[in-house]
């Protein structure tokens, strides 16, 4: 673990001087029409389009591929409607890869203030166990905005399975600065069954500042037996997709329950599949929101 402490300021000195903005106004993110004819044959996701009732919200995400098929890019747009006033939310998120297809960088762009800040250019690098592995050992990414840079890293624990069983978090934040006195404060850990489907996340919080860690929500999945779309070796994404990205058969079912907090809510997924067992649309209810329902349609080349 010391190591990581090591690396943190030392990896931001170096990579601070080579990051180079994204702009989302200078990237094409509409996939070509072409593409987006639902292919039935398709085996690549090119975009979701997803529409929630009751209202008029809309989210649209678009996937990018390099020559050997493995996600380069991901565009996320969305158009919501609260108390009758319109916003428009983007982001882009860009991977890079090293010649063994490993992510190695992450660069991730929004196109408006988040909770009323407004972000630069945000930086993930990620560092293997060693040359030849696909194994994290820890993430180091660099958040700017204005004078105020803060760098946050996640170490990465596997089991006997070679699957992530845990990821530690540790913060930092400073002012025109490098120097960078990293804390943990909460933790996740991960189960997996036997087809290799993520079956349960537990987080853990150190919400008193004391060094004791305490169960704060838990998180159950079931699945389907067809083909996810999304699913990838790329440990770097787990945190963020879950079980969308960290499994290969698609999501039924997310059960949520706070720890110490009544029965918690559940998440449900329905899905029409393509001929090669892909979801062709998906139908979500949310168990939090009263009966806000979703529907997405899928997009292959």
């Amino acid at each position: 673990m010391k190591k990581a402490y090591f690396l943190f300021a030392l990896l931001a000195a170096l990579f601070v001087s080579c990051q180079k903005d994204i702009s989302l106004d200078a990237q094409n993110t509409t996939v070509v029409n072409e593409l987006l004819r639902g292919d039935e044959n398709g085996e690549l996701l090119v975009r979701m389009v997803s529409v929630s009732i009751p209202g008029s919200d809309s989210i649209v995400q678009e996937y990018q591929y390099d020559s050997a098929k493995q996600l380069a890019q991901e565009s996320f747009s969305a158009i919501s409607t609260q108390a009758g006033a319109t916003k428009i939310y983007s982001s882009i998120t860009r991977f890079y890869r090293d010649a063994s297809e490993r992510v190695v960088k992450v660069a991730q762009k929004y196109g408006q203030p988040v909770e009323g800040i407004v972000y630069d250019t945000t930086f993930t690098y990620i560092t293997y166990q060693n040359a030849g592995s696909k194994k994290i050992m820890y993430t180091i990414t660099i958040t700017k905005s204005g004078s105020k840079t803060a760098y946050d890293s996640t170490v990465y624990f596997y089991g006997t399975n070679n699957r992530v069983n845990k990821t530690q978090h540790f913060t930092g934040s400073i002012i025109d600065s490098l120097s960078v006195t990293p804390k943990s404060q909460v933790y996740f850990t991960w189960q997996y069954e036997s087809k290799g489907n993520l079956t349960k996340i537990e987080q853990f919080s150190d919400n008193n500042n004391n060094g004791n860690f305490e169960l704060m929500i838990s998180y159950e999945f079931k699945y389907d037996d067809k083909i996810n779309p999304l699913f990838a070796q790329d440990d770097v994404r787990m945190e963020g997709g879950w079980g969308s990205v960290a499994s290969p058969n698609n999501v039924l079912e997310q059960k949520v329950t706070p720890a110490g907090i009544g029965a918690g809510y559940t998440h449900q997924w329905f899905y029409q599949y393509q001929i090669n067992n892909r979801p062709a649309t998906e139908r979500f209810t949310s168990g939090d929101v009263g009966s806000r329902v979703t529907t997405a349609k899928y997009y292959y080349k």
